[in-house]
């Protein structure tokens, strides 16, 4: 993955669906709402390094990254 930092953090609810940020130093990605089996809380985001879900609020500070996802 080529990752490339913009200096300034925005809100989350800025982000369109698949863009790339980074929070307290970890890769999410912006998904459509979903629930997990457990149906405990509806999450908007995927850990990229975990796979598992997050979940946002629309005012919560991220730093979006160009980044080019490269599956093989």
């Amino acid at each position: 993955m080529n990752i490339v930092y913009k200096k300034q953090c925005e809100a989350y609810k800025l982000l369109t669906l698949g863009d790339v940020f980074s929070w307290a130093g970890i890769m999410y990605m912006k998904t459509q709402n979903f629930l997990p089996e457990s149906g405990a809380e509806r999450y908007n985001a995927v850990n990229l390094s975990l796979g598992k879900g997050a979940c946002f609020n629309d005012n919560d500070e991220v730093t979006p990254v160009k980044a080019k996802l490269v599956v093989s």
